[in-house]
């Protein structure tokens, strides 16, 4: 009995001492299980862009804790309801065929960009446009409880609260930004940074700035 109240001792004093640092482990895989979600829905976000040549982007609410996907505006010639049928798989003129149309270059074209906007475009054709907050998103995806948003910084602009949205080109120059993340208890803090001059995505402990094609920032 006595040899058994001793073992049992042993163990008790063991679990007391290893309890509290499992307890302390729990929220470091919170936050960088988190941040782990915001690198895959920016990897997500780019590739997309890039393979669809539209206009993605990511979008952080730092007041409710969430971010989300953004998805394209839709083009005003996709049926909708049925009612129109698609435009032809070939719309673009043939400049072969016409020797007006010798300077002739797509809208999309990814090697010399989108084409000089026309001065005498008016602005209603900008009001046909979706507004981001027309256009369709993900679901949603909440931080995990005790998490929150430090700050989100694109270029010069730094926020911490209210909603940011991140724009991600066809080109695939623009998307620069670095997000942080804190616990709600404690002094760990976890960035994500993401460079699309050179397209990588890192993680560090302390607030990284990030190099985009306007300045340093």
């Amino acid at each position: 009995m006595i040899e058994m109240m001793a073992v049992l001792m042993i163990v008790g004093i063991m679990l007391l001492a290893i309890i509290p640092s499992i307890d302390g482990l729990v929220p470091k895989y919170r936050i960088r299980g988190a941040a782990r979600e915001i690198a895959a829905l920016i990897e997500e976000a780019q590739s997309q862009s890039i393979a669809q040549r539209k206009e993605f982007q990511v979008a952080y609410d730092l007041d409710s804790k969430q971010f989300w996907l953004v998805l394209p505006p839709r083009d005003p010639n996709d049926p909708v309801d049925g009612s129109s049928s698609p435009p032809p798989a070939n719309t673009e003129p043939d400049p072969a065929a016409d020797p007006k149309l010798a300077g002739f270059r797509p809208a999309d074209d990814v090697e010399h960009g989108p084409p000089a906007r026309d001065p005498a475009a008016t602005d209603a054709t900008q009001d046909d446009q979706q507004t981001v907050a027309e256009r369709e998103t993900t679901s949603p995806k909440d931080l995990p409880a005790g998490v929150l948003f430090e700050r989100v910084s694109v270029g010069d602009d730094d926020k911490q609260s209210g909603t940011v949205h991140v724009p991600f080109e066809h080109l695939g120059a623009s998307g620069s930004h670095v997000v942080g993340l804190k616990l709600q208890e404690g002094e760990m803090q976890i960035w994500v940074k993401f460079n699309a001059l050179t397209r990588t995505i890192e993680f560090s402990d302390e607030q990284p700035t990030v190099r985009t094609l306007d300045g340093d920032q």
